[in-house]
């Protein structure tokens, strides 16, 4: 005999068999959307942009840049980790190649979209930094480089002292869309602008004889000259390595304004300094007119010397006539009778000045 079957025990039986099935297909679709959009594999197509503090006149620029170094480090997996060498094409794209064997490429892939990946990227016109990444591996970037900075600033030398640094974690879906990787590299020193301003006197004195200001120099940083100085590119981390303070021993001048018949005379230098706390009273600028030596020490307090930051000193020099006090028109006299007033000014991209 078959029994009847009764609907109302069987519907809640149906509808939980409904509801299990249409799970697991939801479940199977949103897998798919995962493996589509996070699980697979993205080719890295690296671009360079310049994270810049506002102005610099003799600094780096991206055009300056021909290729740089990259490392990326995967954690999980290292068949996704790379170190490489990062060329600018003539069409103006960046391509990867082996930094030991010029010209080969290297495609360079992101595991995913959600796996982290931390980005590493340097640029440094420094020749003993060059010479040692003609045979680069990733043991070399995690090793300390040993270095110092010119204690003669020209306009050359300041582009050889401005390394451009990048270090960053990137989760490849939110922080590299398409794998479009964005290097956004900012300077990894400190730049020192120096204008020295002459009152109407001592300009009449200098005139246009810019050889009459000689031997501009700045004391108290250190560069790596006594002791070298070492950055780790992988924690980048500075030794300073007992290092001593001395003297930045010539700054030549970036610009020269003669009088004219509205502005006095000014001239113009820049320096890079590695990044440091500089000791209260250590600050000092040094320079010679007619071969007479003239000192200002900044007296604030704390001073850091932070990357990618410049830092504007402005001197006055004024001068009192000694023929309106004694009758002496000797040049002499006239130097003994300069006054030098200063400032401090720092200055970051996107950010106030903090006068100093």
């Amino acid at each position: 005999m078959i029994k009847k079957i009764d609907l109302k025990n069987i519907l809640p039986l149906l509808l939980v068999a409904w509801a299990l099935i249409a799970g697991l297909s939801a479940c199977s679709k949103s897998e798919e959307l995962l493996s589509d959009e996070d699980n697979q594999e993205i080719v890295i197509k690296p671009t360079v942009l310049l994270n810049d503090v506002i102005t610099r006149s003799a600094g780096v620029e991206l055009e300056d840049i021909p290729s740089f170094y990259l490392r990326i480090i995967n954690p999980v997996d290292s068949r996704y980790s790379y170190f490489v060498k990062v060329v600018k094409g003539t069409d103006g794209n960046w391509t990867a190649q082996d930094p030991q064997n010029a010209g080969v490429p290297v495609k360079l892939v992101f595991q995913n979209g959600t796996q982290p990946v931390k980005i590493q990227a340097l640029y440094w016109n420094n020749s003993r930094f060059q010479y040692m990444m003609q045979t680069a591996d990733i043991s070399t970037w995690e090793k300390d480089f040993a270095f110092w900075t010119s204690t003669v600033s020209t306009y050359y030398s300041i582009k050889e002292n401005d390394p451009l640094y990048f270090n960053q974690v990137f989760v490849p879906k939110t922080d590299a869309p398409g794998g479009v990787l964005p290097i956004r590299f900012h300077h990894r020193f400190t730049k020192v602008n120096l204008t020295l301003n002459f009152d109407q006197y001592t300009t009449n004195l200098i005139g246009y004889n810019q050889d009459a200001i000689s031997e501009v120099s700045v004391f108290g940083l250190m560069t790596g000259n006594v002791k070298l100085v070492k950055w780790n590119f992988n924690t980048d981390a500075f030794d300073y390595n007992g290092d001593t303070r001395e003297t930045v021993a010539k700054l030549y001048f970036i610009d020269f304004i003669p009088p004219t018949m509205t502005t006095n005379t000014s001239t113009y230098y820049e320096l890079m300094a590695i990044p440091q706390i500089i000791p209260d009273g250590s600050l000092t600028v040094a320079f010679s007119i007619y071969d007479e030596e003239y000192r200002w020490t900044y007296q604030g307090l704390g001073l850091n010397f932070e990357r990618n930051t410049e830092y504007d000193i402005t001197l006055m020099v004024s001068g009192i006539d000694p023929a309106t006090k004694s009758g002496d028109t000797s040049m002499t006299s006239a130097k003994k009778r300069f006054k030098i007033t200063g400032s401090m000014k720092k200055r970051r991209k996107g950010g106030s000045d903090d006068i100093l």
